[in-house]
């Protein structure tokens, strides 16, 4: 059963959708995946963004008892907050396969 907590982050991650906030990738629109390294909630990989012909860094997250979807918004509201920092690569969307 979801919580009253898990439902106020899948509307916070809705209404960053719909606001254009946050881009949603079809995961078909990504290839040649080349693995970068690994970590607790899951694997980075360089890949293609094919219908842009663009070189991204593509972080895929492995989901467990660990982790849960305040994690995920978490992360997303980070990305968000330093997607125009000059050391830190920049933030383009989410995809889910």
């Amino acid at each position: 059963m979801e919580s009253l907590l898990d439902i106020e982050y899948q509307e916070w991650l809705d209404n960053a959708l719909i606001n254009n906030e946050i881009r949603r990738y079809d995961f078909g629109d990504f290839g040649d995946f080349q693995e970068i390294g690994s970590g607790a909630y899951g694997t980075v990989y360089s890949a293609k963004l094919i219908p842009e012909n663009r070189i991204v860094a593509l972080k895929s997250i492995t989901v467990c008892p660990r982790f849960t979807f305040e994690l995920l918004v978490n992360e997303l509201k980070h990305c968000l907050k330093t997607r125009s920092h000059e050391n830190i690569i920049d933030f383009y969307g989410i995809a889910q396969k």
